[in-house]
Formats: C-alpha cells, structure tokens, sequence
C-alpha cells in the first residue's frame, strides 16, 4: 500500500521536502486527493455543454453589466442610458467569448454573423426593455432590483438565439436566420398576439366573482378560514390558487388583478403552443391562423367574464385534447411529457367536479377508438387520479367545513338560483352553439382526430353548463371556446385560400365576436347608485350589505376600500327559503337554515359592528322567486336583529332600491365578550 502511495506525484514533490523523504502525512494526501478530485470535476463542468459555458460568460457580463448600470444610476443618467450603457460595453466581450468559448463555432467573423449577432442582442435587450418599461408601469422606477429581473429576460433569450441562429459549428451547413424564422414564425406571431392583447385589457375592469376570489386570498393570508369565517359555496381550489398571486402582488406591491391578468395571458399562449406542438396541424400559415384564432377565442373574447373558471378550464384541456389526440393516432408520447400536461389540466378539471366530464368523454373516445389495446395504466390517467385523490385529502384536512358545512347547505338551497331551461336555451352562446355544430356536420368529411377531440370537449361543457341550470354567460366560455376551435381547425382543413367555402363558419364566428363586443368589459349598473350611499364613509369603515345578488354591492365595496363585515358573498340561500315559505311551510330543513342565516346576521351586528347596513330593496331574482318576500323583513324577524339595529342604528337616506342604516357613533354597540369569542 504504501508502495504504490509513493507512485503519487503529489505526494512524492511532499516526500522531496519533507524532513522524513519516506514518511508523510495521511491527512496531506487525502486533502491532494480530494483536491485533484475537485479540479477534475470543474475541469469537466467548464467542458460539459454550453450552457453552463454560457453561464459563466453571463455571469461575468451580468456583474461587468450591473457595476456599469449602478455607475450610471449613481450619475443620474437615469434608468434608460444606465442600462444602454451596461449592456454596450460588455457585448464586445460577451461575443468574442461566446463565439470562440461557448459555442466554439468555427465559422470566421463576417458580415453574416455580425448581423445576426446584432439581430439576437437587439431582440434581446428588446425583451429586456420591455420588462423594465413594465416595471415602470406599475411604479417602479431606477430601482436595481428590477434591472435584475430584466437582465434574467435577456440572458434567456440571447442564449436561445445564439444556440441556435448565430454561432455555427459547421460553417454554412448550420440553419440560417431565415430556417430559424420560417420555422417558429407562428410561435413568435402568436407571442406578440398575446403581448398586445395584455397591453389592450390590462386596465379593464375585473368581474366581481374574481375581485370576491381575491379578496379571499387576501383574508386567507391574514389569518381567516375559509368555509368557517367565510361561507363560500364553490370548492377550495379556486381561492386557494389566487394566493400566490396575491402574495407576491403584496410583496411586490402590484396590483393582483393586473397581475392575474398577465397569468392568464401567458396560460393562454403557453395552451395554444402546447396544443399545436402535440398536434401540428397543417401547413405553417394554417398553423399560425389556428394559434391565434385558439388564443382569441380562449383569452380575449370572454373579455366581460375574464378569470371566471370556465375560463381556465378550456386553457387547461386544450393541451390535454392535443395529448389524447395522439393517443388516438397512435403516436408515441414521451412520459414526462404526460405527466407535465395532466398536471396542467388537473387545475382545470378540479375547479368545478362538472368538469370533471371531459377527460372522461376523452376517456370514452379513446377506449372506443383503441378497443382492446386501450389501457388505463397511463402516465397523464395516473397523474390526474393521484392529484384527484391528494385534493380531497387537502379538503379534509385543511377545510372539513367544505364537506360538513357548506356541501349540505347548498344541497338544500342552492336551487334557489336555477332558472327554468328556456331561459338557459334562449341565449347568445347556444345559438353560436348550433351555427357551429351544423356547419361541422355540413363539412363532416373535412373531420380529423383533433376536431373530434375537441367537440368532445365542447360535449363535456355543454353538459356542464345545463347540470349546472343558471344559464348564466361565463358558464358557457368553455363550450363556446371549444366549438369554435373546432369549427376553425375544420375549415382551415383545405387550406387558407378555401375559408370562404365556410360560410356558416364564419357566421358562427363572427356572432362569437359580435357578442363579446357588444358585451365589452365588466360593468356594474349598480357602480353609481352604491358609489353615492357609501360617500359618507371613510376608507376602511365596515359595511354590511344584506342582498341575494353580489352584484348590488361588488366589486363597489372594494373599490371604495370598504371593510366586508359579512360572512357571505350573497344571501343566495334566501330565493329557496322564500319558495320553501310558500310551498312548504313546515320544512325543517328550510326553517333551521333560515335560523342560521338570522343568526349570522345578528352575530355580524354584533361583534362587528358596521358602519352602515345596505339591505336590499330588490327581491325580483327570479321566476321562482315569490313576489311578496321582502328581505329586511325577513331579518327583521329575528327580534335580536331587530332591536340591535333600532337601538344602535338610524334609518338615513334610503333610496327606492336600497334601504340604508347609519350606526349612532355615540352609541356604538360593545362586542359580547360571551358572543363574539
């Protein structure tokens, strides 16, 4: 053993300058060992691939870059000419070490590759002032920080183009710009699609289903607990997914909506090109007018109802549409690409269990299509069972009162929101329904396995919308954003030139769009009149609105920076209360539901406190709703209620829809230590 120590070099160049020539140290030797170990593996790294070469000339650059940009902030240059300067004085560089080390191209310096060198550091910086311009949007201005994030945008996209259209290996062989641009021109087209739709809806107005989600988040945050102290009807996922946005909006101080905004923008555009790479249909210009065509109809067009469910759900199945599709044809799918995709579709799926419908009609037309050769031991049926399973298990364990509290109340009442199913019917979105369905079957012939796949989806929808009997218009995004997907890929199956071939299609279309235009962004036609009765009260003063329709007092309370004292969106349990009273008097169910809902009330009084209590004047929901049911009434009732708000509240200026309550701040009521523990 010690024979062959001595072979070492290092340790013989010891031995030489030891006092003893043949003895050393152990310790010394395990120290060079490890030592030659750690060199040879940095050794290794340096020439493992370019991207960590990559790395370390970007990091260099980052650093050269970043001094240059504080120098120039530090100066007052400003934000602009700091940053042009930090990135002109280290591309010399950062292209001599790029070619020569990184991506070791062997082509000589020519006009061709300062061209495209150019080309890629002007896309890049591009991209990089583009972050830093919507930095400034949101207020962010000759903050470091935020060079940083632009800097990480750069550095992705410049290592993407130089990988692949710059440096050449293999002289002239290698792609020229041109292949590059022919190839990924319906991506990059798509991208600034989806670019321009943010910056065009960036500021419009949210619907008050998405303000009530994240002013959940933002209780969650804070301590409160859902399906306890908030009594929301839909399941967790929804609110529990808005989180992170508005997490990171309060850190960063952002604005969640506009933040939201961005995600479903960049959801939408990360479907359609996941779509279109499961599935590439057609010529590049066919590919190119279906991505749009996919991205409008799932993004911008259900402008009015914008981050509804409905909504995420279609972003999500569509790669999934694409995934069964070739599993139809029988292509192979790479596992890791399965799983991704199911996991994305998972929180669709999951948002409402009607959803739950598509991936099993997806099911059915895969078993039908493969027969015996059909399987369910498949990655993506693996993974959307494994999130099913940990998704209830969550729910149990984080928030029983969904399935012990909030499942039985709305079995009991919340068919009190259904409307009769003419009214369903005899809306804009079934008749685009019908236009598209027949032109699809007219041109039946021009059907292939992904228009299938996708009237699938619309069948899954479409069965949702009517199970769910409110007829209400986001209800239908989904169905509507399938179908028309669908009817387009149909059209565009003989090609661009043969559109006009499909007239029923682009009627179809056309009413599509014609809807949505004529419906606009969200507005509230109650804005003006909850706007002027709130007038009196300050930012942060509580407010109790005691109405069947959300849509009387948000998002208007938020706007207003008004504190929500109630427990409930909406008193929607009332309409079947009301039709229990006249139908079955002697309901016990009913009757006990209407004590818990009087008792939350006086609680809210109570311990809480409002500043003014808004309670409504319109009892008119609908056709199954009595006339003569008057909701103050109702709580009125209650004789706790009732002598709470006479002895601690005045009547003052009520209006012919609302009546409305003032506390006497000079006897302002003291929480019940006994009630309100």
């Amino acid at each position: 053993m010690r024979d062959r120590n001595l072979k070492d070099p290092t340790v013989v160049a010891y031995a030489k300058h030891a006092t003893h020539p043949i003895s050393y140290n152990r310790n010394f030797y395990n120290f060079t060992k490890y030592y030659r170990t750690f060199v040879d593996f940095f050794k290794n790294i340096l020439q493992y691939g370019s991207v960590v070469r990559f790395g370390i000339v970007g990091i260099l650059n980052t650093i050269v870059g970043y001094v240059t940009i504080i120098t120039g902030l530090h100066l007052g240059l400003g934000d602009y000419f700091s940053n042009f300067l930090g990135y002109t004085f280290g591309m010399t560089c950062s292209f001599l070490l790029n070619r020569v080390w990184v991506f070791q191209s062997s082509e000589p310096i020519n006009s061709g590759l300062l061209n495209r060198f150019a080309f890629t550091f002007a896309l890049s910086y591009g991209i990089n002032l583009l972050i830093l311009h919507l930095a400034r949007a949101f207020g962010y201005t000759e903050q470091p920080a935020i060079h940083i994030l632009a800097m990480a945008g750069y550095s992705v996209c410049f290592y993407q183009l130089s990988r692949t259209i710059v440096f050449k290996k293999n002289g002239n062989n290698s792609p020229s710009l041109r292949d590059h641009f022919n190839r990924y021109y319906p991506d990059v087209a798509l991208l600034i699609v989806a670019a321009l739709t943010f910056f065009a809806i960036r500021n419009v107005a949210i619907t008050h289903d998405v303000v009530w989600q994240f002013w959940i988040a933002r209780e969650i945050i804070e301590g409160s607990s859902l399906y306890r102290d908030i009594m929301e009807v839909n399941p967790p996922l929804w609110f529990w997914s808005a989180i992170p946005i508005q997490y990171f909006s309060q850190v960063a101080h952002l604005q969640p909506l506009r933040v939201l905004l961005a995600t479903i923008v960049a959801m939408g555009a990360f479907s359609v090109i996941l779509l279109d790479r499961l599935t590439s249909l057609g010529s590049k210009p066919e590919r190119l007018l279906l991505m749009v065509a996919a991205f409008l109809f799932t993004v911008p067009l259900p402008l009015y109802d914008i981050g509804q469910r409905e909504q995420l759900a279609l972003i999500c199945a569509l790669p999934y549409a694409g995934l069964i599709t070739r599993r139809v044809r029988g292509e192979r799918i790479p596992t890791a690409l399965a799983v991704g995709v199911a996991t994305y579709a998972s929180y669709g799926f999951a948002l409402k269990h009607y959803f739950c419908l598509v991936p099993i009609a997806l099911e059915l037309w895969l078993l039908l299509r493969q027969r015996r050769s059909w399987t369910l031991a498949r990655p993506e049926i693996l993974t959307l069972t494994s999130i099913s399973v940990i998704y209830v298990l969550a729910i149990m364990k984080f928030v029983p009162d969904f399935f012990l509290t909030m499942v039985p109340m709305v079995q009991i009442a919340y068919s009190g929101y259904e409307t009769p199913l003419l009214s369903q019917i005899l809306r804009p979105a079934p008749f685009v329904w019908i236009l598209s369905l027949i032109c699809i079957f007219l041109y039946r012939k021009n059907i292939n396995d992904l228009t299938i796949s996708l009237i699938i989806c619309f069948i899954g929808f479409f069965l949702a919308y009517f199970i769910q009997k409110k007829g209400w218009p986001y209800h239908a995004i989904a169905a509507t954003g399938s179908i028309l997907i669908a009817t387009t890929i149909c059209m565009l199956s003989n090609g661009i030139k043969k559109l006009h071939s499909y007239p029923l299609g682009i009627i179809s279309i056309f009413f599509a769009v014609f809807f949505s235009y004529s419906a606009g962004s969200y507005s509230n036609i109650n804005r003006q009149i909850i706007q002027r009765i709130v007038t009196p009260l300050a930012p942060g003063d509580s407010v109790a609105v005691w109405t069947i329709r959300p849509t009387r007092a948000w998002p208007m309370i938020m706007d207003q920076q008004l504190s929500w004292t109630s427990p409930y969106f909406g008193y929607w349990m009332l309409p079947a209360i009301a039709l229990a009273e006249n139908t079955d008097p002697e309901n016990k169910q009913m009757l006990k539901l209407a004590s818990k809902i009087q008792y939350d009330a006086f609680y809210e009084l109570s311990c809480k406190a409002p500043a003014m209590i808004i309670i409504d004047r319109d009892y008119f929901l609908s056709s199954t709703l009595p006339i003569d049911f008057d909701i103050r009434e109702f709580f009125f009732r209650n004789q706790m209620i009732r002598s709470t708000i006479r002895r601690n509240y005045r009547e003052k200026n009520s209006t012919s829809s609302f009546y409305v309550y003032r506390i006497n701040k000079e006897n302002k009521p003291l929480p019940s230590r006994k009630l309100c523990h």
